[in-house]
């Protein structure tokens, strides 16, 4: 008995193969959601910050700079307070000892 060979159409494939195409299809990463549209505000997201690069560098720049200035002012306030003699003198023993 010879085997009737079916036609390579989507209409006429087996339910089983149909359903093993569309999960491999699906799994590849970025078909699904760009299919149904969930992509959408990540791309414009990304969209808008290569647009906007430039100032978001800059700002990201200041605002290390700012904060390095700050710690190394803590830093030598730190260092000169350490250095500074105490405004009263406290005993080395006794209640009043640090």
């Amino acid at each position: 008995m010879k085997l009737r060979r079916r036609p390579r159409c989507p209409a006429w494939a087996e339910p089983r193969g149909t359903h093993r195409s569309i999960v491999t299809c699906a799994a590849i990463p970025g078909v699904m959601p760009h299919c149904s549209g969930d992509n959408r505000p990540r791309i414009e997201s990304f969209d808008w910050c290569t647009e906007n690069r430039d100032l978001l560098t800059e700002k990201r720049s200041s605002a290390a700079k700012a904060m390095f200035d700050k710690h190394e002012a803590e830093q030598k306030a730190k260092a000169k307070a350490k250095t500074a003699k105490p405004a009263t003198a406290r005993p080395p023993k006794g209640k009043e000892a640090w």
